[in-house]
């Protein structure tokens, strides 16, 4: 088992990922590769590829743990700033004679460098090695070098090396040296489906059979349809100016149209603008005209009432300033009277209000008048009393001590209070002292305390001794300074206590031939040796005592306060006699009329006994005096509303300069009527019929200041009136602008409103005319808008919009007949353009040959990879590999035919229907819906002229019954390889002929999961002149010694670069080479 020649004899990589350095002898049919993932198996059919077709047509067959682009294929340099990396192979020419293709990769650097390697300089008559290439020849004392520097080294060695980055020429020679099986320089689309194919050989790049237009890409690719789509774009540029005519001449025909139509509309807009024109034109003339009358009259009855009611003011006056001087005349009479009616009020004044005084005591106590002198005194001395007492009082309470005071007894005098505070303080004191005595015993934690020194003897006291304890505990136990006594061991006297004689309360003790007299206790507790009930009784006292203490201290502060309190005091013994009547006094209302002396009550008591005659003189005296006032107060009132009367008429009587210039202008025969006299009589009779003359001249003055007041007015009227009589001339010129005579009569019986309803309806209907006039010449004749931006002249336009053809017809017939000659002119465009619609549908008929054929020549290579799947292997199971083509359902292939015979029928349904088209594009859009073509498809040109969507292609697996079956990986995959082998056989080679020797590989990854079709392939390899590349973890089946090379790739775990260790090569044994 064999391939022919040429073939892979080795790959060498250089500098690489996983591989490092090393030389993969490569059996002439099979060689597999085993390995861990992430060992770099996958990466040794990539190399080859890589070698092969270049970096910009290069993709990874299968991911990887690591980067799949050529850069990320080369290890890292540790001295330069780049790595460098090769990969070559040993193409075996024939027996003995070698070519060196490559592949040259740096980090960095997307793109790759191919090389060739060849005994001789002539890069078209090649000269082959004799002896295959190692990678140790590439280094340079361990050393990779760069590629230019590389061909330097290897000239050295007489070997010749050349590089290409562009891959054209380096394609040119691997297919004449036979080493491709295609031309991969003639076309990108053929280089792309070799990489495609040799990409699909191994697993991880499977082809999706499931999709139709994945087979199609696959087996055609879209070479030809962007050839088609090519003439397409030159057609459109042939075309381009008939197109151009033919829509200039719709254009044309839409144009003129559309401008016939224009004008009847501006026509009609025209019409109803002069229309409203005239409504409000004449409107207008006739609302100036009523306010100008109106306003006339308005002046001339405001002239007439003005001197009327100045008339009328002026007699007012007259008798006005009569009345004044009477007034005027009595003042001083009257000022004289009232002040002698003063004078006698004030003398009886005082004597009557000390006469009222008495009355009201005599009510307020309730009593005759001969009581009265008793009351007083009664009053005066309790005030005197509470004069004195309320200070105190007031003292108490701001000490908080009144309630003490209040509860002392002993106050009958100052002399008996002292005494009662000083023995009261002085017993609060000893009591304290006393309390703090006992304190100090009671304190059984002080070691000064006998009851302590008691406690810590363990045993119980009898009376006697615990009485002589408390007796003696405030004697020190340390001696003082002050030589008084002291006990500084209480054991030598109480244990040595002598009792010389008992009383019931109290006893003697001898104490060195003196008698001390010692009170018993109250109640004893020493007379127990239970501790802790001594102690629970001492803590109790202890705190009663310290409440004790602090009830004396507070009361002793009381006294103290109290006592300091009196000491203060001036009056103390009046204070104490008026004390008892605290409570009446204070409730004692204060009479501020009584607080005076006693020489003046005297005064008032006897003035109180001629009341009658005072208050009859003081009643006699009040009413003069009042009468006085009033008259006085009257005449006063009168003169002064008399002259506010006479200033307020004064105010409006003489008018401003505007008014007055008014007035001497307006014509003498407006004057008011000559009744003066008449008119005098009439106001001195309401005059004396008055009941208040003051009210009379007032009302009567009111009456005639709106009048007067008025005719301030009188300038804003008359601007009023010379305004309306201006517009009234304009709009008479308004008028006569548009029309040759005002109208007859201007008087109209219905009241005229300003005619802004009219005027805006006007208004609109002009915009909307302007806006039509102006929307024609900037559709139309932009270019000549300046002709008419002073005029709107209709006719003008009209003249100036038609085409030159219908001047005469604008001139000399009406608007609507217009269109009738349009048409006439249009029938010859229409001719026209059916002529150029003929070669457009030719056209799109030549290109429809050309879709036709390319569908024609894609079902016969689907026929012939069909019969070669059919006829050549089953894969295992039973199962043989079919592609069928069918029918696309949105693209139906009749339609082309349909069109073909459609369109020789000029007058048919087609041939209009395309004539209202103009671009190629939208006529076969059209003519493909009318021709069989489904109303949903997506008709873009693209879409219409590309063949692979006239047809779907399907892929399967069937037994010999026609049972279709989805298959198990490793029979999916056998079928896409065999699709593959098909596929490069029939691009290689013409129906019927062997193919040309080439190397072929079929690289297949995951190779163990192929279970019995890895035999199929085998033998189909075998038969195509195939090398077997087998990619696996484990070993595919059983070695076959003589039959195949195996390596065994291992990761080096022991270093961070992703390194394997050297691999482990199984040879065949004929085959081992002593320089390997």
């Amino acid at each position: 088992m064999t391939k022919q020649y040429p073939r892979i004899y080795s790959l060498s990589t250089v500098g690489l990922i996983h591989h490092r350095e090393f030389d993969y002898l490569f059996h002439p049919f099979r060689t597999d590769f085993i390995g861990e993932s992430g060992s770099g198996k996958s990466m040794i059919a990539d190399l080859i590829q890589l070698i092969f077709v270049g970096s910009e047509a290069f993709e990874s067959a299968t991911w990887g743990t690591d980067i799949r682009e050529p850069e990320g294929m080369v290890l890292q340099a540790e001295k330069r700033s780049k790595g460098v990396g090769y990969a070559f192979l040993n193409i075996e020419m024939a027996p003995a004679q070698y070519l060196v293709v490559g592949s040259y990769m740096e980090t960095g650097n997307r793109s790759t460098q191919a090389f060739i390697i060849q005994t001789g300089y002539d890069w078209q008559h090649i000269q082959y090695l004799s002896a295959p290439v190692s990678f140790q020849q590439i280094l340079k004392e361990e050393d990779i070098l760069p590629i230019d520097l590389l061909t330097e080294y290897l000239d050295e060695q007489g070997l010749h090396m050349k590089t290409w980055q562009r891959y054209k020429e380096f394609h040119k020679i691997l297919f004449r040296e036979k080493i491709v099986p295609l031309d991969l320089a003639s076309s990108e689309k053929l280089l792309n489906d070799y990489a495609a194919i040799l990409q699909s050989f191994s697993r991880g790049k499977m082809l999706d059979t499931h999709k139709s237009d994945s087979l199609k890409q696959f087996l055609f690719g879209n070479q030809e349809t962007r050839k088609i789509l090519d003439n397409y774009k030159s057609a459109e540029k042939d075309m381009e100016h008939a197109i151009g005519e033919y829509g200039h001449n719709l254009q044309e025909i839409e144009r003129v149209t559309s401008k016939q139509k224009a004008l009847i509309d501006l026509r009609e807009l025209k019409k109803q603008r002069d229309e409203q024109q005239h409504r409000w034109l004449h409107r207008n003339l006739l609302f100036y005209h009523q306010e100008t009358t109106r306003l006339e009259k308005e002046v001339n009855d405001g002239i007439i009432q003005y001197k009327s009611a100045l008339q009328h003011q002026s007699i007012l006056k007259e008798f006005l300033a009569d009345e004044i001087n009477r007034v005027n005349k009595i003042l001083p009479e009257l000022e004289l009277a009232q002040k002698t009616a003063e004078q006698e009020y004030e003398a009886i004044l005082p004597p009557h209000s000390q006469v009222k005084q008495l009355l009201d005591w005599l009510a307020e106590f309730n009593c005759s008048h001969e009581e009265l002198g008793t009351r007083y005194k009664e009053y005066k001395r309790n005030q005197s009393e509470k004069a004195v007492l309320s200070p105190f009082l007031y003292a108490l309470q701001q000490k908080s001590i009144a309630d003490a005071f209040d509860n002392i007894s002993a106050k009958q005098s100052a002399a008996e209070l002292n005494l009662y505070l000083v023995d009261v303080i002085a017993e609060r004191e000893h009591q304290i002292q006393q309390k703090n005595r006992l304190k100090k015993y009671a304190n059984i934690n002080d070691s000064e305390s006998l009851a302590n020194w008691a406690l810590q003897q363990k045993r119980a006291f009898t009376i006697e001794e615990e009485s002589a304890i408390l007796h003696f505990q405030d004697l020190p136990r340390k001696k003082p300074a002050d030589l008084n006594n002291y006990l500084p061991e209480p054991a030598e006297l109480i244990l040595s206590l002598s009792v010389a004689e008992k009383s019931d309360n109290s006893f003697w003790i001898t104490l060195n031939g003196i008698r001390k007299h010692i009170p018993y206790v109250t109640g004893q507790i020493l007379d127990t040796t239970d501790e802790g009930k001594i102690r629970s009784y001492f803590e109790q006292y202890t705190n009663t005592l310290d409440k004790d203490v602090r009830e004396l201290e507070k009361e002793l502060s009381i006294y103290q306060a109290i006592l300091e309190t009196v000491n203060t005091q001036d009056n103390i013994a009046r204070i104490l006699s008026a004390y008892p009547r605290k409570d009446i006094l204070h409730k004692l209302s204060d009479i501020p009329s009584l607080n005076i002396s006693e020489e003046r009550f005297q005064e008032y008591q006897e003035l109180y006994l001629q009341k009658a005659t005072i208050q009859e003189q003081f009643t006699r005296a009040k009413s003069t005096k009042e009468q006085a006032d009033d008259k006085l107060r009257l005449a006063k009132a009168n003169a002064g509303e008399y002259n506010a009367i006479s200033k307020a008429m004064d105010i409006h009587t003489k008018p401003d300069d505007d008014v007055q210039f008014i007035l001497d202008q307006f014509p003498r025969s407006v004057t008011c009527p000559d009744s003066y006299s008449l008119e005098k009589e009439n106001i001195s009779a309401s005059l004396s019929r008055a009941m208040n003359k003051t009210d009379f001249f007032r009302n009567q003055g009111q009456l005639t200041q709106p009048v007067l007041s008025r005719i301030q007015q009188l300038p804003s009227l008359k601007s009023s009136l010379d305004c309306n009589q201006a517009e009234l001339e304009k709009a008479k010129d308004q008028y006569l602008k548009w029309y040759e005579h005002l109208p007859v009569s201007l008087e109209t019986e219905e009241y005229i409103t300003e005619p802004k309803t009219e005027h805006n309806a006007y208004v609109i209907a002009e915009e909307r005319f302007i806006a039509k006039y102006t929307s024609i010449i900037e559709q139309y004749i932009a270019y000549e808008a300046y002709r008419f931006a002073d005029t709107k002249d209709f006719t003008e336009l009209a003249k100036n919009l038609l085409p030159e053809a219908f001047y005469n017809v604008v001139v000399d017939q009406s608007e609507t007949n217009v269109i009738d000659t349009i048409a006439t002119y249009l029938t010859r465009i229409n001719e026209k353009n059916r002529q150029l619609n003929n070669r457009k549908i030719q056209k799109i008929k030549n290109l429809l040959d050309e879709v036709d054929e390319i569908i024609t020549q894609q079902e016969n290579t689907i026929r012939r990879i069909d019969n070669f799947l059919k006829s050549d292997a089953q894969i295992t199971g039973g199962y043989t590999a079919r592609l069928r083509k069918t029918s696309a359902v949105n693209y139906p292939k009749t339609w082309m035919s349909t069109f073909k015979e459609m369109i020789e029928d000029e007058a048919g349904a087609l041939q209009s229907k395309l004539g209202e088209k103009i671009d190629l594009a939208e006529m076969m859009k059209t003519a493909f819906h009318n021709c069989g073509g489904p109303l949903h498809a997506n008709t873009a040109v693209a879409k219409l002229l590309d063949p692979s969507n006239y047809y779907e292609l399907s892929f399967t697996m069937e037994s010999e019954s026609g049972r279709i079956n989805k298959g198990s990986t490793g029979q999916t995959y056998a079928a896409v390889a065999l699709l593959c082998i098909a596929r490069l056989s029939i691009m290689s080679s013409e129906e019927g002929k062997a193919a040309a020797p080439a190397v072929r590989i079929m690289p297949i990854d995951e190779a163990e999961g192929l279970g019995s079709n890895y035999d199929m392939l085998y033998d189909i390899a075998q038969k195509y002149d195939y090398q077997l590349i087998s990619l696996s973890i484990g070993p595919v089946g059983k070695f076959r010694d003589g039959e195949q090379y195996l390596y065994m790739l291992h990761k080096n775990m022991e270093v961070e670069e992703p390194v394997n260790y050297t691999p482990v090569a199984i040879l065949c044994e004929s085959d081992k080479m002593s320089n390997v």
